[in-house]
């Protein structure tokens, strides 16, 4: 098993694929890719200040949600549909997408990845005072609120603050469960990735 804890400051402002507005990178896989080379998947969040239209990534996947404000109007191939705070969609990258505000500015995270090499992905927002169980797979938790205590072993923990990444790697022959202990103020996104 591999834990990788990430910072505020290990992430990277950039311009989006289509230059239109800035987003931030937390997470790209593999290291050292960028948003037009041949990645396997990223993850990213971005203010959104105005109304636009998305980057456009052939043969990839994405999962968006909507982690402060009011939400987005989305036009996706001519089918509308509101996100809202704490809800989510997934969708073509190839999809032409116009986006608008409701009601005042948001704050998103987007996480897309290669369709041909991974084949299954969960994407979701959660929000309680429970313990969960992690086993073989690679996750990645995005602490939104609150903190949760991530219990490797009997011995030792490792506490997720605000605004902190963490990417725990399980291999598929290893017997030990990690667990997430979550606090009443924990929100956070944990995302589960299989390859092909």
């Amino acid at each position: 098993m591999t834990i990788l804890t990430l910072e505020n400051s290990d992430y990277k402002k950039m311009l989006w694929k289509n230059g239109l507005a800035f987003t931030t990178q937390i997470l790209i896989y593999p290291t050292g890719s960028s948003v037009f080379d041949n990645f396997d998947f990223r993850l990213s969040s971005a203010a959104v200040t105005s109304d636009g239209t998305f980057s456009f990534y052939k043969d990839y996947t994405r999962y968006l949600t909507v982690i402060e404000g009011n939400g987005l109007h989305l036009e996706i191939e001519g089918q509308a549909t509101n996100l809202k705070k704490n809800g989510s969609i997934c969708f073509s990258g190839a999809s032409k997408i116009d986006c608008s505000l409701i009601d005042g500015p948001v704050i998103d995270l987007n996480f897309i990845f290669q369709s041909s090499l991974i084949d299954n992905v969960s994407f979701e927002i959660l929000a309680a005072d429970q313990l969960l169980e992690l086993v073989y797979g690679q996750y990645i938790i995005v602490l939104l609120e609150g903190s949760v205590k991530v219990l490797i072993d009997s011995q030792n923990a490792l506490l997720v603050a605000k605004l902190q990444t963490v990417v725990i790697s399980i291999e598929c022959n290893e017997v030990q469960i990690t667990k997430i202990e979550l606090t009443e103020s924990s929100r956070f996104v944990l995302i589960k990735i299989s390859s092909n």
